[in-house]
This record gives structure tokens, C-alpha cells and sequence, in this order.
């Protein structure tokens, strides 16, 4: 499972009659607003000296059609502003019939994010499912140069064994460097296996790299929790992970994800493992995208203020936002990073009518007034970017359906496009 913004400055309240009128006007498609937060650009400024990572959180928007903005808005950021690394590819949540067959406990996982584990005694194959990340030749991380694959995994008492590998992922499947690990030590320790692989310019098609090559067994006991694949020369430029993707979900159900489901310690965990890699600052980018469907959203906010109703007004959602905000810090400042170097890209979603819906066009302004009464976030404006009218003329809309809740793969393209420029002018 593939689990990869945020930037703020202090700034002036927006006052009452200021901000109704500039409600009115985005929802009339009349440019008012900054398209992009100085404070924004700023943060990703930074990519040009140093390693920034990127995470991306959002609704069905995120990993639509297997694309979304996980895909386009890494390929256009990265395409900007240079790519270290690939992103952190975790493993997957463990199903309850993996559980009852291998059940999980404390003292083995120390709350990981996400694993894959094999007690003593049973063994597995890298497969579709587990134990794998691709890096294709079209990705913005440079195959021809030097890569390295980390693979992240806990140790056992007992004897286990697993042969981190990168291969050429295409006949004949060239193997192009292997190392046996053993898996045994203290129990529930965190242990890291790399193998590298030298620049080539030869080197044009996707890669692949494993917990062990295809075909080779693994020996429990064994787990699994994550990997990444960097260009270790590369000490500048953007990696992109996703942290939270799922269709139909508003603020108020990845708030109560982030709280309940993940928790402190296991999100604590992801932040620890996505500051590793970062020097200088080390500055995390976090882009929320949300909107759609807050619309329909039921229950009172749990936010900072709780409470406020109906939960599809704009106040619940932005005391839902400021909810995220404030739980993903705490969980960043746990990890070891300080409050200032989490920057929040505040993107509420893409417009689907002209003049657009009221809604949608009230949860700008909710994300704007947070972001200036905050040092580390900013917003990310889509309609100023790109117009309603721009957006179904030119079918960026799933399936050519003008005003639709998802895009078209040229849709998110071009969306993602014209984020990336903006926040390098």
C-alpha cells in the first residue's frame, strides 16, 4: 500500500464584509484571490537546496482511476523542482484473515504504520500484493543515475532471512543487485537493508525494487513495513507520498482517521520514517484536498472549536481542517521535527459549476481565513488556476461530463500543471 502540504505566515484576518464579497466573487469565476500563497511558493522554494518531502492527503480525488493527483500532481511537482527520491512505499494493512493466520501484537509491530509479517516457520514470495515498489523510466526519479533501495523491517529471536534486490523489470529480468539479510536479533527491533545500483545511461526501462528477488523465499520470521528508493547523490529536489486516499470521505472522516484508526503512535511512526531521508530543515509539504464531499458531510465538527453545525457548512469544515492541521503537527513535532518546518498546502476542490457551487466556494474561504491566522500554511486556489468554463471546454472532466466530482487523466495533468507553475514563479 502506498501510503507521500503545508506552509503558513502570519497574515490579517479577513473581515466579515471583505470575505462575503469574496465568496460572491469566486463563486462568479471573477479573480480576486492569490492563486497561490506566497507563503507556499516559499516552502517549495526550498526543493532548490535541499531534500523536501511531499504528502499528499485526500478524498476518491487522490488515487482516481489509479492516477489522480497521487500520480500527476507528484509527476508535475517533482518535474518542477527535482526529485530525490521515489516516495515511501509502506505495505499494506493486514486483512483479518491474515490476522487470525498471523496475528499482530505489540511487542512485534511497536505500532508500526503498515506491515507484512511472517511468523517463524512460514515462508512467502514477493508477489503483486506485498513486498515490491516500481519506478518506471517516465517517472521524474532519473533511473539512469544511481538508486538505492531501503528496505525497513523488524527482527526476531528466531532465524529468518530476506535478499533485498533491484531488477530490471522487463525481459529477461536482470537482477541487478541482491543481499542476503538475516531477520534475527532483539524482538520488534527497527532494522534497515540497503542495495545500490550505479548510474547508466543505458538504463532506460522500469525497475524494480523487492524484499527479495522474484521467485525467492522468504523465511519467517519476517516484517515487513516499508520502502524507499532514492538517488543518493541527489541532495536536493521533492519525494511524494500519499498518507490518506479514500472516496467519499470528508474532513471530518480523516480527522476521525488520523485520531482513531491510525493513531499518534502509529502516525508518529510515518512521520519519523519520511523525516529520515530529508537534510538541511528537513521541511515537510502537506497537501490537503478536500471539499466534495463535505457537502454531504452529517456530523457536528471535532475540531479545535467541536460542535458546530450542519457539518456541511463552511465553519464545520474549517474547524474541521484546523483539526488536521493541529493533530498532523503534534504527530510531526513527536517525530522529531520542529512546528515551523510542516508547511500545509490548503486545496480545497476543483470547481464543478459557473457560478460554482456555494458551498464549495464558502470552504475557500474557510481555508483561506485558517491559513492567515497561521505561519506554516497557505492555500491553493484551483478555479483561480483554471476556470470552470476552461475545465469543460477542454474535457477535463471523467468521462467528458462537464462539471463531474472527478477529472479526466488530462484533467489532473493539467490541474497539476498549473499548481507546479504557479509555485515556481
Amino acid at each position: 500500500m502506498t501510503l507521500a502540504v503545508e506552509e503558513t505566515k502570519s497574515g490579517p484576518m479577513i473581515n466579515r464584509g471583505i470575505g462575503l464579497l469574496l465568496v460572491l466573487q469566486l463563486a462568479a469565476g471573477t479573480a480576486t484571490a492569490e492563486a497561490i500563497s506566497p507563503k507556499l511558493k516559499n516552502a517549495f522554494a526550498k526543493a532548490r537546496t535541499e531534500r523536501v518531502a511531499v504528502v499528499g492527503i485526500g478524498d476518491s480525488n487522490q488515487q482516481f482511476g489509479g492516477h489522480g493527483w497521487s500520480h500527476y500532481m507528484k509527476l508535475a511537482l517533482c518535474k518542477e523542482f527535482g526529485c530525490w527520491g521515489g516516495g515511501v512505499a509502506w505495505e499494506h494493512y493486514p486483512s483479518a484473515k491474515e490476522q487470525e493466520k498471523a496475528p499482530l501484537t505489540a511487542d512485534i509491530t511497536h505500532n508500526a504504520f503498515s506491515s507484512w509479517y511472517l511468523p517463524a516457520g512460514q515462508t512467502a514470495k514477493v508477489s503483486w500484493v506485498n513486498g515490491q515498489t516500481h519506478i518506471t523510466h517516465n517517472q521524474p526519479l532519473d533511473i539512469t543515475g544511481p538508486v538505492r533501495l531501503t528496505c525497513r523491517y523488524r527482527t526476531f529471536p528466531e532465524e529468518g532471512s530476506i535478499m533485498p534486490s533491484i531488477r530490471l523489470d522487463q525481459p529477461p529480468w536482470t537482477v541487478l543487485a541482491k543481499k542476503t539479510v538475516s531477520t534475527k536479533g532483539q524482538k520488534g527491533e527497527v532494522a534497515y537493508a540497503s542495495v545500490d545500483i550505479p548510474a547508466d545511461p543505458r538504463r532506460t526501462n522500469q525497475i524494480m525494487g523487492s524484499y527479495a528477488p522474484v521467485g525467492v523465499t522468504i523465511e519467517g520470521p519476517f516484517l515487513g513495513e516499508c520502502m524507499r528508493v532514492e538517488n543518493p547523490a541527489m541532495t536536493h529536489g521533492l519525494s511524494y507520498t500519499t498518507f490518506y486516499a479514500r472516496g467519499g470521505r470528508s474532513l471530518y472522516d480523516m480527522l476521525s482517521t488520523f485520531t482513531k484508526e491510525y493513531g499518534e503512535a502509529r502516525s508518529v511512526d510515518f512521520f519519523r520514517e519520511l523525516r529520515m531521508p530529508l537534510n538541511s530543515s528537513k521541511t515537510c509539504i502537506v497537501i490537503i484536498n478536500s471539499g466534495l464531499n463535505d457537502r454531504n458531510a452529517k456530523n457536528a465538527s471535532i475540531g479545535p472549536k467541536g460542535g458546530i453545525e450542519p457539518g456541511s457548512s463552511p465553519e464545520a469544515y474549517g474547524d474541521n481542517l484546523a483539526g488536521v492541521l493541529k493533530i498532523l503537527t503534534e504527530y510531526w513535532v513527536k517525530a522529531g521535527g520542529a512546528p515551523e518546518t510542516i508547511v500545509f498546502a490548503l486545496m480545497p476542490s476543483h470547481p464543478v459549476a459557473t457560478p460554482d457551487c456555494p458551498k464549495l466556494a464558502g470552504y475557500r474561504q474557510a481555508a483561506l481565513d485558517l491559513a492567515a491566522t497561521m505561519p506554516n500554511a497557505g492555500c491553493i486556489l484551483l478555479p483561480e488556476l483554471v476556470t470552470q468554463r476552461e475545465m469543460t471546454e477542454k474535457k477535463h472532466y471523467d468521462k467528458g461530463v462537464a462539471s463531474d466530482s472527478h477529472l479526466s487523466r488530462d484533467g489532473y495533468e493539467a490541474l497539476s500543471k498549473a499548481v507546479a507553475t504557479a509555485l515556481a514563479q
